[in-house]
């Protein structure tokens, strides 16, 4: 017998980006949340003084299930 389907929670329904609060002067990140992809990325960036960008590093996360609520993600 096949189980329901888990309701989405607020995590897991829709594409979200957060952002670092900008306490640090020359690097910003930002966390990516894709629950349609299965994806999570982290993205770190260096700054110059002159707010030029320096450097970039992306770390791309695999996310089967939402950590939040268990619901398996993906079609």
């Amino acid at each position: 017998m096949a189980g329901r389907k888990k309701k989405p929670c607020e995590w897991c329904e829709q594409e979200q980006i957060i952002q670092t609060e900008y306490g640090a002067p020359n690097v910003s990140g930002q966390l990516e949340v894709y629950p349609d992809n299965c994806l999570m990325a982290v993205c770190f960036q260096g700054l110059s003084d002159d707010g030029a960008m320096t450097h970039e590093e992306t770390f791309d996360i695999p996310m089967h299930f939402c950590p939040n609520c268990g619901r398996k993600l993906g079609w």
